[in-house]
């Protein structure tokens, strides 16, 4: 099982990482890069994040064949995102994670590949899932093509509809996200159609029976 094999693996990067890298920190002296996002930036050391992600591996190489220098812009992500990100590389945790914080990292932590940093997003989002935010969450999770999550939010959807359909959160976000909200509303129109024709099958039988 490929998924199971990328999870044990980024696993065991962490608990390496966590040891080999506990002295470092976020220590200026012995960092090699900086990483600049919005006008913050940050001290790192190539080694760990080249350990955790390809994408930043990569980026050393050729950042530093064009630049020549020890400075690399981050364009992608926020200076605060950038910020937890790193907090999870060096400690393996991040340690004030909310839904607003796990949204963004999770997109982050995909984007640079950190894998044990995207299991541990999606696993703290199924587990706070809400009907104010799931709709958010499940944007996220189709945009990274995060398939187990998206089905945990849809199956959230679909089971808490009578919740969720009369939320301003609801109305706000199907009108930005129609081509998902009719994948979500087909969905629910399968179970209410499987449930109604349980439903009249229970009745034709019933009435079958009494004649009997």
């Amino acid at each position: 099982n490929y998924e199971s094999l990328s999870s044990a693996s980024s696993d065991c990067l962490v608990y390496y990482s966590q040891h080999h890298y506990q002295n470092l920190s976020f220590d200026k002296a012995s960092a090699d890069v900086k990483l600049r996002a919005d006008n913050d930036i940050f001290h790192v050391h190539k080694s760990l994040l080249s350990d955790y992600s390809s994408v930043f591996s990569e980026m050393f190489v050729q950042d530093m064949k064009k630049n020549n220098n020890d400075l690399i812009d981050i364009n992608d992500i926020g200076e605060q995102t950038l910020k937890y990100l790193l907090e999870y590389l060096y400690n393996g945790a991040v340690n004030d994670m909310d839904v607003d914080i796990a949204i963004d990292l999770l997109a982050a932590a995909e984007r640079y590949q950190v894998l044990s940093l995207v299991k541990q997003c999606s696993t703290y989002l199924e587990k706070n899932l809400s009907v104010t935010n799931v709709c958010r969450v499940l944007y996220i999770a189709d945009m990274i093509n995060h398939m187990i999550l998206k089905t945990y939010t849809v199956n959230y959807i679909i089971v808490n509809a009578h919740k969720i359909l009369s939320t301003p959160e609801w109305s706000y976000w199907i009108e930005r996200n129609p081509h998902l909200a009719t994948e979500v509303l087909l969905k629910l129109s399968k179970k209410f159609e499987s449930e109604f024709n349980t439903d009249r099958d229970l009745r034709r039988l019933s009435s079958e029976a009494m004649k009997q």
